[in-house]
């Protein structure tokens, strides 16, 4: 029933998890999956949790959002 949800997924140990919610279809085991299907849904994560992630994913996301990424000051 959210109008707007946020999952922030940090560190290598989520990085299996994240790969089963963004690289595959919905599935009862991830539940989160189902944010796939929310209209205003987003994923915010670190490199780390991007490890298990084809490479395709991942340059198609930093892609779309390097404009964003661009202004985001290093820590």
């Amino acid at each position: 029933d959210a109008e707007e949800v946020v999952i922030l997924v940090s560190g290598y140990n989520k990085a299996s998890a994240l790969k089963n919610v963004v690289e595959n279809g919905i599935n009862h085991m991830w539940t989160v999956s189902a944010l796939q299907l929310h209209p205003k849904s987003m994923i915010v994560c670190d490199d780390n949790s991007t490890m298990e992630l084809m490479v395709g994913t991942v340059k198609y996301f930093k892609d779309i959002e390097k404009e964003s990424l661009d202004n985001f000051p290093e820590v």
